[in-house]
């Protein structure tokens, strides 16, 4: 934190100097141009650069908050130690610091809530801190990606623990923390802990039980988020689940992200240390793993995990399926939305499940690409810069049958900077709609400018060789159809499994074999066509024999 400190407090004494000057405490009127805040405070972080974090800590952060933000370049954690404004202008007053409290205080409130309304952040609440610091420690711990010795942990712990101020170190009912947003349960690594399904829901009748039925036995408790049910769903749940079905209310805002936020918000409330997040038309299976205790054993094996992925049960895509809450996790986006905020070694493969989806009825997936598809027009219009919404309108486009807007879109995905996994995916998306226009050479350059944004896609370098095949240019098909071999999982260094989004597994395994023995054959390469042949067999056996996923 930047020792030497002031007094009690762990405010590193020079910063703490500085900010008062700056704002001319307790007026809080700005004293200093910005660009001195700025240089002041990069050179204070460069000088104790030599620890793995950085800290500063003092009230008036609350002012100077964009100057820190831009003399790191965005990349600072922000982490608010809040109390209701009430409780702070109280504190301030008690202790006898400055005469006009409500004033300072307001004012501070008003900045930092202003600040971090768009920041990532953890927010540690006074009231919930006193019941449970530990749980505290490992929500700070994990929001800043540190990976502290167990030796460490236990000082961390001893050091804040004030036993006259603890009535428990579980939060039993987490209504009884007055004005307090954040709960806190018992951390996973001291017990079991608690495993809740959460489950959006509107009229699923006909789907609900089996869905139900698929997680009833793995989780102590299952959240049906009502959303404007008026059929037998919750009749149906409820027959099948039991004491374990919980019902909430919440009123539907056309929002998926905000749904599922609610029902993150709802398992804490019940006391949960894990949410599973299941669809009502989704089914769980769980693979080499006994009994509830077990899969929480599994849960909790690794304490650097914010949420587990599951893959679909033909491997082509995977999902944050059990999420660690608290969480500073959020869902992002009204459809096909994202959960944001993961370390990068946070959203590990779990290897003991899967899933799968009920087939919809041709008018409800209409309808579903139709109502997608308004959302994802306005997204791209207010959010242009976003590869996300660009890829999914392509997407939508494609399903619907317009391809030419498909096409549009799925190119200006694959262009924009971010996420370098989106736009090479993107590009292949593209690239397979040249190919069915016959255009395989301009399918062979947005596949090469895909693999140049990420090289983990055999799917591309196939479609390369492919094209190239469909253009009579065996030797360049076959050179590619080796490229995509030794970038993908039948025989290759299987790099393409650390990737964490979309694929298409005959592109991992037999696809490139089938590409060299059309190539081989009509150049006439009778052994060499015999031999990839043979190979295509056997890597299209192992794939429909196997679920693989990215490496944690």
């Amino acid at each position: 934190m930047g020792s030497p400190f002031w007094g009690d407090y762990y405010e590193p004494a020079d910063l703490s100097n500085q900010l008062r000057r700056w704002w001319a405490e307790p007026r809080l009127k700005e004293m200093v141009p910005k660009s001195t805040r700025i240089e002041f405070i990069r050179n204070w972080i460069n000088n104790r650069q030599s620890g793995a974090i950085v800290g500063m800590k003092h009230p008036l952060l609350a002012l100077s908050a964009q100057d820190v933000w831009e003399a790191c370049d965005g990349n600072a954690l922000w982490i608010r130690a809040s109390r209701p404004l009430e409780d702070s202008i109280a504190s301030l007053e008690k202790r006898g610091w400055w005469p006009d409290a409500a004033r300072i205080q307001t004012t501070l409130h008003r900045s930092i809530d202003l600040f971090l309304q768009d920041k990532t952040h953890l927010t540690i609440e006074h009231s919930s801190f006193l019941l449970s610091p530990d749980s505290h420690i490992d929500l700070v711990i994990r929001h800043l990606g540190h990976q502290p010795t167990q030796a460490q942990r236990e000082e961390a712990y001893n050091f804040v623990r004030q036993p006259t101020n603890r009535p428990s170190a579980q939060v039993n009912n987490p209504k009884d923390l007055k004005g307090a947003s954040t709960y806190t349960v018992t951390s996973a690594k001291n017990s079991i802990g608690k495993l809740v399904a959460t489950v959006l829901s509107g009229n699923s009748q006909d789907i609900i039980v089996d869905a139900v039925r698929s997680v009833q036995d793995w989780v102590d408790e299952i959240i049906l988020i009502d959303t404007g049910i008026t059929d037998k769903t919750i009749e149906f749940a409820r027959k099948t689940a039991g004491e374990k079905l919980v019902v909430r209310s919440y009123e539907w805002q056309n929002d998926f992200a905000a749904a599922r936020n609610e029902s993150l918000r709802v398992a804490v409330e019940h006391g949960a240390s894990w949410a599973l997040t299941l669809d009502t038309d989704e089914r769980m299976i769980w693979n080499g793993i006994q009994d509830r205790d077990e899969l929480m054993w599994r849960l909790n094996s690794a304490s650097h995990v914010q949420a587990w992925m599951v893959p679909s049960r033909d491997g082509s895509y995977w999902k944050e399926r059990m999420i660690c809450v608290p969480t500073l996790l959020r869902w992002q986006g009204r459809t096909h939305e994202a959960l944001v905020g993961a370390s990068e070694n946070g959203r590990p493969a779990f290897h003991n499940a899967c899933f799968w989806e009920v087939a919809k009825s041709p008018e409800a997936f209409r309808n579903k690409l139709q109502r997608d598809l308004l959302i994802l027009q306005t997204e791209t219009v207010s959010n242009p810069q976003n590869a996300r919404w660009w890829y999914y309108l392509g997407k939508t486009y494609e399903l619907l049958g317009a391809k030419k807007e498909a096409l549009q879109a799925f190119v200006i995905c694959a262009t924009l900077p971010g996420w370098n996994e989106k736009a090479a995916w993107a590009s292949y998306c593209a690239a397979k709609c040249f190919a069915d226009e016959k255009k395989y050479e301009q399918a062979e350059q947005i596949s090469e400018q895909g693999l140049v944004r990420d090289d983990r896609f055999p799917e591309l370098a196939w479609m390369v060789g492919w094209c190239s095949y469909q253009r009579g240019d065996d030797l360049r098909a076959i050179e590619w159809a080796h490229k995509a071999i030794n970038i993908g999982s039948f025989a290759g260094d299987r790099r393409c499994e650390k990737r964490i989004g979309f694929r298409s597994l005959p592109a991992w395994y037999e696809n490139p074999y089938d590409l060299l023995r059309f190539a081989h054959k009509r150049q006439n390469r009778l052994t060499e066509y015999e031999q990839a042949d043979a190979q295509y067999r056997e890597a299209k056996d192992r794939r429909e024999r196997l679920i693989l996923g990215p490496r944690s």
